[in-house]
């Protein structure tokens, strides 16, 4: 009974966040912040088909590099529109910040945040030889980014940690159970990276 009580409680104040920031959205300086966040993810997009096919093909020339240097050219020509958007949001979020109040570039610098956070966990997860474990990774990964960067993380964590059961002495969450297979993954990411540089 306990467990509903506090399941309930976080899913409320979960959901008054939701409304509080959806409202939000609607204020016209968030809107011009998303405005510009679409503008520089059009422009993004825009360069990585000019660049894309060039560096492509400048790969492609690339003879006597190793297996895994040219598997990090192709990674990195995947992400070519992503990486664009992150080294040109960054700028512009800089600038907003020194120019204007910190509320009208809030935005941006949420959308510099995630799109920072998913290019590091596309980049690192490829690491990880397993395809099934590679996606839970990277889909656990961007939610548990875009908590944090929203602000979510505690209320999160006590959801997850409410859907427990017990076994003899010892209780096992959900949470707990996220955190065990993170940490496999780390390891195996870390020794499949050592095997594979010596």
């Amino acid at each position: 009974m306990q467990r509903d009580d506090t399941m309930m409680d976080v899913l409320t104040g979960l959901m008054r966040q939701a409304e509080v920031f959806i409202v939000g959205l609607t204020r016209p300086w968030n809107l011009y912040q998303i405005g510009i966040a679409l503008a520089v993810m059009a422009l993004a997009l825009l360069l990585a088909r000019i660049i894309g096919p060039r560096f492509h093909g400048w790969l492609r020339s690339r003879e006597n590099w190793a297996k895994w240097q040219l598997r990090l050219g192709l990674l990195l020509r995947r992400r070519i529109g992503l990486i664009l958007f992150v080294l040109l949001i960054w700028p512009v979020v800089l600038v907003m910040q020194e120019t204007t109040w910190p509320s009208r570039s809030y935005l941006l610098g949420i959308f510099a945040k995630l799109a920072t956070g998913y290019l590091l966990i596309a980049l690192v997860t490829r690491l990880i030889a397993n395809n099934f474990l590679r996606e839970i990774v990277r889909m656990g990964g961007w939610i548990w980014v875009t908590l944090i960067i929203v602000g979510l993380t505690d209320e999160a964590r006590a959801l997850l940690d409410s859907v427990a059961f017990s076994l003899g002495e010892s209780r096992f969450s959900l949470w707990l159970l996220l955190q065990a297979l993170v940490r496999l993954a780390l390891l195996f990411t870390v020794a499949r990276f050592l095997s594979h540089a010596s």
